[in-house]
């Protein structure tokens, strides 16, 4: 980002170029008005700081001049050492975006205007690249969004003149602009229409009705804003980048919620689902299978001597076996079956609709897997216990405590073993 800043005292200049630099901002300065157009045409100028207290010329010619020059968009801050009232309105009416006094506060207020410049300018090419639909009956208007977007580089727009052909286009957008009265159809149900198909597409509806009911009743049907026509450039542009803005914070929120939840199911360590969710899976398959009467089967495994594994090969060999067993595990059951982390070296999984016969071969198949895939590495063999619980009428606990007391009987009769 550069900043132009017109200044002749030297101490406040350099108090400005350290705030700018310490941000990353490009710093160049002027003290007359023709110095400082010549920065504006040859570099990208995105900030402009204006003194009030200038030698040879007033600060208002140059607010002038920029207002009436190819400038007039890049945003305009006084910086004075002096307040006054009158001084303050002719100079707002020049469209400075504030007027800043010189003092302890001064620095801070000028970062702040710099960060949201910046971010300005990020939502603006978030701007170009949107998907924006706009409808308006009157060919005039038409032409004059499109020639006042296009002058902004905003080329990815669809315009319509026919309700119908706009309801008929099947495509998504990110931004729609509505006229709000229009030829056959309510803009109140199209909008509802809109939020119903498209919930967090930015509605903004245009019209010359300057009325409190009239806007208050569009934004409770849905939309996101009212503009009134006729348009200014500025402000539909500014607002377009403001509900975007708010549109991404939304979507990084949601996925944000979306890597927590995912945080709080998955062990850390195997990527498999932890303890708490494989619980909450148990808790809902045995529900539904008492409802709907079918079988329902668990294994709980066990990793033998894992603990001489750990001692043997240290605890990133027992990490990576972990790791390795989880996923020959995840791999070898069905979409419908389920697998977690139970605890330690122990596993678990669920078998929907599987009877213990069935389970005991599933069991058994996954337990030879494992050990063959050990005994082919040669350089130690590993091999895992099960225990076996269906459902009899029996509770969640009561399943675990059964498969539990299988699975310690698979380890006293010589482990490598799945009892039910």
């Amino acid at each position: 980002m550069n900043i132009l800043h017109f200044e002749t005292n030297r101490m406040i200049r350099k108090s400005i170029k350290e705030t700018s630099e310490s941000l990353g901002y490009l710093y160049f300065y002027s003290e007359n008005q023709t110095d400082g157009f010549r920065i504006l045409e040859n570099e990208n100028i995105e900030l402009i700081i204006v003194a009030v207290e200038l030698k040879e010329e007033t600060s208002e010619k140059i607010l002038i001049k920029l207002s009436q020059s190819c400038f007039s968009q890049i945003p305009i801050l006084v910086l004075t050492t002096f307040d006054d009232l009158c001084v303050r309105e002719k100079y707002f009416s020049h469209g400075i975006v504030d007027y800043i006094i010189y003092n302890k506060y001064a620095i801070p207020r000028l970062k702040r205007y710099m960060e949201t410049i910046k971010l300005v300018d990020r939502y603006g090419l978030i701007l170009k690249r949107a998907k924006i639909a706009v409808l308006d009956d009157s060919n005039f208007s038409l032409y004059i969004l499109k020639k006042m977007l296009e002058g902004h580089g905003i080329k990815n727009v669809t315009y319509y003149s026919d309700p119908k052909a706009f309801q008929d286009d099947q495509e998504k957008y990110d931004i729609y602009i509505i006229d709000l009265v229009l030829p056959g159809v309510s803009c109140e149900e199209l909008v509802y229409e809109l939020r119903k198909s498209h919930s967090k597409a930015i509605i903004m509806i245009i019209s010359a009705i300057n009325n409190h009911n009239t806007i208050s009743h569009m934004l409770i049907a849905g939309a996101d804003d009212y503009i009134l026509k006729p348009i200014d450039s500025q402000i539909i542009l500014a607002r377009m980048r403001s509900h975007l803005k708010t549109m991404k914070m939304i979507e990084r929120i949601e996925l944000q919620n979306r890597q927590l939840d995912t945080l709080s199911k998955i062990d850390s360590l195997t990527q498999i689902p932890n303890r708490m969710h494989l619980m909450n899976r148990l808790d809902e398959e045995v529900k539904r299978a008492k409802r709907l009467n079918y079988p329902l089967s668990i294994v709980l495994y066990d990793i033998d001597n894992f603990k001489l594994i750990n001692d043997t090969y240290g605890h990133i060999e027992g990490d990576k076996v972990l790791q390795e067993v989880a996923e020959m595990m995840k791999m070898n059951i069905r979409e419908t079956d389920f697998v977690g982390r139970y605890g330690g070296e122990e596993f678990m999984m669920i078998f929907p609709g599987t009877t213990e016969e069935q389970a005991v071969i599933v069991a058994n198949k996954i337990r030879s897997i494992i050990q063959t895939k050990y005994e082919l590495t040669k350089k130690y063999n590993l091999t895992i216990s099960g225990g076996i619980s269906s459902k009899r009428n029996l509770s969640k606990k009561k399943m675990i405590h059964r498969a539990d007391k299988m699975l310690y009987e698979a380890k006293s009769i010589g482990k490598n073993k799945i009892c039910s």
